[in-house]
């Protein structure tokens, strides 16, 4: 499957909000949070070989998006993985596969323009 059928954001915005993590990140009162976010663009745009939350490698294909969210969900309730995979971190990679997908209107930290 074509992972533009799965991620309705440009690349460019993605950038974009990878840019204003990156900023947020020093001031952010949830590191974990902003980390998570960080690395699920990264794993979208290709710059992390390997998915934030399994740390399966692979490219972020329809079925690996929908992997990378049912185990975030699982690492906000539970132990995954191991070591296992902080709680914040995975709200911040399941935050953003939300928004990458069209199923939040907005990106999990804010995209300064």
């Amino acid at each position: 499957m074509d992972l533009r059928k799965a991620v309705v954001i440009s690349p460019d915005v993605i950038e974009q909000a990878a840019a204003s993590a990156v900023a947020w990140l020093p001031r952010s009162d949830n590191p974990q949070f902003v980390k998570g976010a960080i690395a699920a663009y990264a794993w979208v745009l290709g710059r992390l070989p390997y998915g934030p939350v399994s740390r399966a490698d692979g490219p972020a294909t329809v079925e690996a998006l929908r992997r990378e969210d049912r185990l975030a969900d699982d690492a906000i309730y539970g132990p995954v993985g191991d070591p296992p995979v902080d709680q914040r971190f995975a709200a911040g990679v399941q935050n953003a596969l939300m928004w990458l997908r069209g199923l939040d209107d907005e990106p999990p930290i804010s995209i300064d323009r």
